[in-house]
């Protein structure tokens, strides 16, 4: 399986991000409909928009050639870009 992902980054990018935000997202609207009855809370939606980050670390967990390489590459600057990725879907949530 490693080696498909690492043949197919892309693809194995977008099948995750997917699967993340459709897991939350399919049970959500099956409630919607009546479908299920167990009572999700309605807030749960935002979380679907978090699906593509999720995916991104995923990738980049399976991907990573060598823990010494994102020790180096983990510092102040890097803590600012998670920050603004996993902020940023609220963010534009608030200003919509």
């Amino acid at each position: 399986m490693k080696d498909w992902i690492k043949r197919h980054p892309l693809s194995s990018y977008f099948v995750v991000a997917y699967a993340v935000s459709w897991s939350i997202a399919v049970p959500l609207a099956l409630q919607a409909q009546g479908v299920i009855p167990t009572r999700l809370p309605w807030t749960l939606h935002y979380m679907t928009a978090f699906g593509p980050a999720v995916a991104a670390l995923v990738m980049a967990g399976l991907l990573r050639e060598s823990a010494d390489h994102a020790q180096r590459k983990f510092g102040a600057r890097s803590i600012l870009w998670w920050a603004v990725g996993f902020g940023s879907p609220l963010l534009l949530f608030v200003i919509a």
